[in-house]
């Protein structure tokens, strides 16, 4: 009798650890299967919940050997219930932000939001009793679940019944004790657990998940980029140039009537166009898809694959030139995953945090940047970063001119895909309208205070935007053409120039380049792009977004090709960049068999891991082996 009831126990605790573990579960199939997460991280996390939760049952049975009252009870499953509440939803807000811009959200991030929660959800057109009533439902479904999970699994009290004193009080120190014993074990060797991407890590001390920051190619691209850091050496400046960078959130360049689109959405930069104020306009390729990368192929002018610690940047170029740095930015910068630092050194740094508006509101770039003084004759770097066009962007009701108009960032309801991309397209172009106005209010405020007396300006984006092509809608999900394709703006105040032809390809490494040419300063060594002022050409573009790699081979004029891989998956496209810019129909199966091994060679840097580049190799027929890959 004795063993069945102890069998009876077991079983319970065990059902209840699952039902704890459950959620975890679930989370971490999403995490790894659909946002291609590393493997690395189950086992981890696994044990960093299960102790968690280990020990919640630890106190149960505590409060079971104690004899406690109901009341104490219902306060345990109150409690009980809140921790299961807060898992939820932990795990809800990672695979938003994975979802949206394709990294685990840090804890710094969510405090910025969760301080700001009334201004989210007004930009998100969602009621402001949604939110907090979203949260109760979750706690009270929490709750019940405990309740009933306590009814039906009644092991304490088996336990108690066939236990003996000794052994009771010797399980329960043990189970209570695994906590911090976990927290510690966690703190000693948070650099391991750091590079299996284990999520909660990730998010508590803000890391970065880098693949291969272990992997000899990495420390190869390292040390090459340290090299060509100390060997580059400044140019001399004749005439004093200010350089004025202005980066579009999610700027997508074939929505602007700069170059074509069919609605008026770009009224200010048409008008640059008109008076043939702009020397060079035209569209161009993100290196990715999310702001981290984007942000990082302008600053150092390399593709994803070649991104290094060691990069020398645009920033630190002009430094070293007697530059004063001043890095104004829209949205929060500083715990977004360490971006104030990588575009950094910064004289100036400010960016929505140190703003009393919300974080996302251009109206806060504008109100900093009339706070600057005259300008007094030293040459001067600005980066603003505009987040008028992006989905969580505060628009303004001036600027809501094409309706109607939904934010798609979350889309619940059942409307059909089609409603959907037409209240997107409204949506997104309503901010394209305010970007704009923004723009021209900037580019004033700096006039006024004569930082335009002699400069060169540069309008971008970081990244472009899904809006319902191929059934997708925001960013960091996919590399089809409308997540990747952002313009490239120039214009010159106070002096004259030879006139840029825009090319048919260029990328985002040629911005950093092509700013260096314009003052007539020297390119590090180490960059991958190049100025397009002149005439060289190149055989290849690359681009990346988490596991899908892929290039543009631009040998053939006539037949431009896009081709990329899922490693994920081992899907193959390629599509005719001329003929099908829609990207509509996968020509993969038409491609010659030497040309498709060209390409795949030519991707072998970008794949992260060893076996990532396994995968490659198998795909492609290719026999280099795996260890040898950067001789192939």
């Amino acid at each position: 009798m004795g063993v069945c009831k102890r069998l009876q126990a077991l079983f319970a605790f065990v059902a209840e650890l699952m039902l704890w573990l459950l959620p975890a579960g679930c989370f971490l199939a999403a995490y790894v299967l659909h946002f291609n997460g590393p493997d690395s991280a189950i086992e981890p996390h696994l044990k960093l919940v299960g102790s968690f939760g280990i020990a919640w049952l630890g106190l149960r049975l505590a409060l079971e050997h104690a004899g406690s009252g109901q009341l104490v009870r219902t306060l345990f499953q109150l409690s009980y219930g809140l921790a299961l509440a807060f898992l939820l939803i932990y795990y809800a807000v990672v695979l938003i932000g994975l979802g949206s811009w394709g990294r685990v959200a840090t804890w710094r991030l969510m405090k910025v939001y969760l301080g700001q929660w009334r201004d989210l959800v007004a930009v998100l057109d969602v009621p402001v009793v949604v939110l907090p009533a979203s949260l109760l439902f979750v706690y009270a479904c929490s709750f019940m679940l405990v309740r009933i999970a306590h009814k039906y699994l009644p092991w304490p009290r088996q336990f108690a019944e066939v236990a003996q004193i000794r052994s009771r009080m010797s399980v329960l120190l043990a189970v209570v004790g695994l906590v911090p014993v976990s927290v510690l074990a966690l703190e000693l060797y948070q650099g391991m657990i750091l590079r299996t991407g284990e999520p909660v890590h990730l998010s508590l001390k803000g890391g970065e998940l880098t693949q291969n920051s272990q992997s000899e190619g990495a420390r190869l691209l390292e040390q090459r980029d340290a090299e060509a850091a100390a060997a580059y050496r400044p140019g001399s400046i004749e005439v004093p140039r200010n350089v004025i960078l202005i980066v579009g959130d999610a700027l997508r360049g074939d929505h602007l009537s700069t170059f074509g689109y069919t609605r008026r959405t770009t009224p200010y930069l048409d008008s640059l166009v008109e008076d043939g104020k702009l020397a060079l306009a035209q569209r161009i390729q993100a290196v990715c898809a999310e702001s981290y990368c984007g942000l990082m192929g302008i600053a150092r002018s390399k593709f994803v694959h070649e991104f290094s610690r060691a990069s020398i940047t645009l920033q630190q170029v002009l430094a070293r030139h007697g530059y004063r740095i001043a890095l104004v930015l829209g949205g929060d910068h500083t715990n977004f995953y360490g971006l104030s630092e990588v575009l950094g050194p910064a004289d100036l740094y400010w960016d929505g945090t140190m703003s009393e508006r919300y974080v996302n509101d251009d109206r806060a770039v504008i109100e900093r940047t009339a706070q600057f003084t005259r300008w007094d004759g030293k040459p001067t770097f600005m980066q603003f970063h505009l987040m008028s066009s992006h989905v969580l962007g505060l628009r303004q009701d001036a600027f809501k001119q094409f309706a109607p108009a939904r934010n798609y960032s979350g889309r619940l309801s059942g409307a059909s895909i089609e409603s959907w991309r037409t209240w997107s397209r409204n949506f997104y172009d309503n901010g394209l309208l305010q970007f704009d106005s923004i723009v021209k209010e900037l580019l004033a405020t700096l006039e006024r205070r004569g930082y335009l007396e002699n400069a060169v300006v540069i309008i971008t984006g970081d990244h472009g935007e899904m809006i319902g092509e191929h059934d997708y809608f925001g960013h960091a999900a996919n590399v089809y053409g409308p997540s990747l394709d952002i313009p490239l703006l120039m214009l010159r105040y106070g002096y004259e120039s030879q006139k840029i032809e825009p090319r048919a390809f260029a990328s985002q490494v040629d911005i950093a380049p092509t700013v260096l040419q314009e003052l007539g300063l020297p390119l590090p060594s180490g960059w991958s792009g190049v100025g397009l002022q002149n005439s060289t050409s190149r055989h290849f573009l690359h681009f990346q977004q988490g596991q899908r790699i892929g290039l543009l081979d631009l040998r053939n004029s006539a037949r431009i090709w896009k081709f990329w891989i899922d490693l994920n998956s081992e899907a193959v496209y390629a599509f005719d960049a001329i003929r099908d810019p829609e990207e509509v129909r996968n020509l993969i199966d038409e491609v010659p068999s030497r040309l498709r091994s060209e390409w795949m060679l030519q991707l072998l840097p970008a794949s992260n891991t060893i076996r990532e580049r396994m995968r490659i190799d198998s795909v492609a027929g290719i026999s280099c082996k795996p260890t040898a890959w950067r001789f192939c």
